[in-house]
């Protein structure tokens, strides 16, 4: 479990990197013919090490990914994002 500071700083991390690929997501979103969900933007920014490398927070990060839970991330991620949708 972490605490609520490290957790501000993951959600930020996400938001971050959210902020940074969120064009590129929607884009393909489109060119698939597929609308951009909320769902889609929290698996394009907790997949594949995208908060390692746009996050700002190698810390956060880390803490994301220790949770080796992936309900657990996508949890983290929906808070993060929610306000984006």
């Amino acid at each position: 479990m972490m605490d609520k500071e490290m957790k501000e700083r993951v959600i930020t991390a996400i938001q971050c990197t959210y902020e940074y690929i969120a064009s590129d997501l929607a884009e393909c979103s489109r060119a698939c013919g597929e609308e951009f969900t909320l769902e889609h933007a929290i698996e394009g920014a907790i997949d594949a090490d995208r908060v390692v490398d746009y996050g700002h927070d190698k810390e956060a990060a880390a803490a994301l990914h220790a949770l080796k839970n992936c309900s657990a991330m996508k949890k983290l991620g929906k808070e993060a994002l929610k306000e984006y949708f």
